[in-house]
């Protein structure tokens, strides 16, 4: 199992959105054992976000790309168009076969392999304000 992050961090409230029952709650049992992290809910599609979202006021939202119903790009949208959420990170299997620009429209925070999660959980509860790193891979782009 990865390392726990460490530190002081703002981030309090976390709601964790995947169609994946399993998965949705390793990551949440996972993320409640982070000092200053509570797991305010769970849902398993980008409706159940909304609805959730909007009783709940995450500060952080981890929710995943593919999804029944709506998938997590429009939830994200919806979710910053609503101002339900502080921090939007999508989570997806292949992060490479989504567009920069359809990331960008999305309006979330930054974009990860499930597969890299471990090893970026603790940058990724540090990340700068709200649209400040659209797609963090760890590879700087070039001109």
């Amino acid at each position: 199992m990865p390392a726990r992050p460490t530190g002081p961090t703002a981030i309090k409230r976390v709601l964790v959105v995947d169609d994946c029952g399993p998965f949705r709650g390793l990551l949440a049992w996972y993320l409640s054992s982070v000092p200053g992290i509570e797991i305010v809910a769970e849902a398993s599609d980008g409706v159940e976000a909304l609805e959730t979202a909007r009783a709940c006021h995450p500060e952080m939202v981890f929710m995943d790309v593919r999804m029944p119903n709506m998938d997590g790009l429009e939830a994200s949208r919806r979710l910053r168009a609503d101002g339900l959420a502080g921090r939007i990170i999508l989570l997806s299997v292949d992060a490479e076969a989504i567009p920069a620009a359809v990331l960008a429209d999305s309006g979330a925070d930054g974009l990860i392999e499930k597969n890299e999660l471990g090893d970026r959980l603790g940058s990724l509860l540090d990340l700068p304000a709200v649209g400040k790193t659209p797609r963090p891979t760890g590879e700087e782009s070039g001109a």
